[in-house]
This record gives structure tokens, C-alpha cells and sequence, in this order.
């Protein structure tokens, strides 16, 4: 009984030791390139990206070491990879919005909106039109007509973005896409 109770005080101790190193690790300010990588990793918009790369492009103006600079550079020309991966991000995020708020829109006008049925988000199509700022949505719901039969109907949405915010500016019937 003693040995166990040793043992789990010991297990209790390792994790306390781990959990605090952790801790430690994440509070660490942005002034190696270990903490500016793992920030780069974590980065959500395309802001914060820059902003970590002006952190790492201020470091390099401070080493003097080549060996540290070449390394440097390194990390810099991954910026154009980090930058994309997160403007696909933000792209796939307004779709997913986009296709949310059809759907929202499209519900509104239904006979027996309890029974729809939309096509998924990998079914539907998208085109995204940034000079101004539109979205096109076509899906599909399957819903059951003021006579309970179920029909299947296709839909093209437009939506714009107004003051930050997405609406509604058209939405039709149409014959399948």
C-alpha cells in the first residue's frame, strides 16, 4: 500500500512539473524564433501574421551571428505560405457563413420548414466575387409542399457584405445546377 501511495505522489509530482513547464513555455514573449514559429502556427488572420512577421523582421535587425540571420531569413520566407494557408482559412469560414445564411433565408419561406432537408456544404457551389464583396450560393432543400408530398427545390442565393455584414440581395428559384 505504501509503494502505490508513492507512486501516485510521484505521478501527481511529474505532472504538476510538466504542466508548469508548459505554462512557462506559453507565456514566453515573442523574442526567439522557437515562440514566434509556435505563434505562427496558432495564427488566425491574415493581421496577425503580419504582425508576427514584423516581430521576427525586428529580431533579425538585432543578431549580429549569420548563422542566426540565415535562419532568420528562413522563417521569412515561409510568410507567404503562412499568409495563404490563413487567407484560405478566412475564405472557407465567409463560404461556410455564406451557406448558413442562405439556408436561413431560404427556411423563411417554406410551407413545412420542419421537414427540410438541405443539400450539404460540399454539395452546394459557390463563387465568390471580391471587387464587390458578393456571394453566390446554389443549393438544394427537400421539404414537403403544402399537400405533404416532398419536393426537391434548387435555389440561388446572392449575398453582399454591407457595413460588415452579409445579407441577403436575391434569392430564386432555379431548374438544378
Amino acid at each position: 500500500m505504501k509503494k502505490f501511495i508513492i507512486v501516485i505522489i510521484v505521478i501527481f509530482g511529474v505532472i504538476v512539473f510538466f504542466n508548469a513547464l508548459l505554462e512557462n513555455e506559453e507565456s514566453q514573449p515573442l523574442t526567439s524564433y522557437k515562440t514566434i514559429a509556435k505563434a505562427l502556427d496558432k495564427a488566425e488572420t491574415v493581421a496577425e501574421v503580419d504582425s508576427l512577421f514584423k516581430t521576427l523582421t525586428d529580431l533579425r535587425e538585432k543578431i549580429t551571428d549569420s548563422a542566426k540571420a540565415h535562419r532568420t531569413d528562413s522563417l521569412l520566407a515561409t510568410r507567404g505560405a503562412h499568409t495563404k494557408r490563413v487567407a484560405l482559412a478566412e475564405k472557407n469560414r465567409a463560404a461556410a457563413y455564406a451557406f448558413e445564411l442562405a439556408k436561413a433565408s431560404i427556411l423563411k419561406g417554406l410551407k413545412s420548414p420542419k421537414t427540410a432537408s438541405f443539400s450539404g456544404y460540399n454539395e452546394s457551389k459557390y463563387w465568390y466575387y471580391p471587387k464587390d464583396d458578393i456571394y453566390i450560393v446554389q443549393l438544394y432543400v427537400d421539404a414537403q409542399n403544402s399537400f405533404g408530398a416532398m419536393i426537391r427545390q434548387y435555389y440561388q442565393i446572392k449575398l453582399k457584405k454591407t457595413n460588415g455584414e452579409w445579407r441577403v440581395v436575391d434569392l430564386m428559384e432555379i431548374n438544378g445546377y
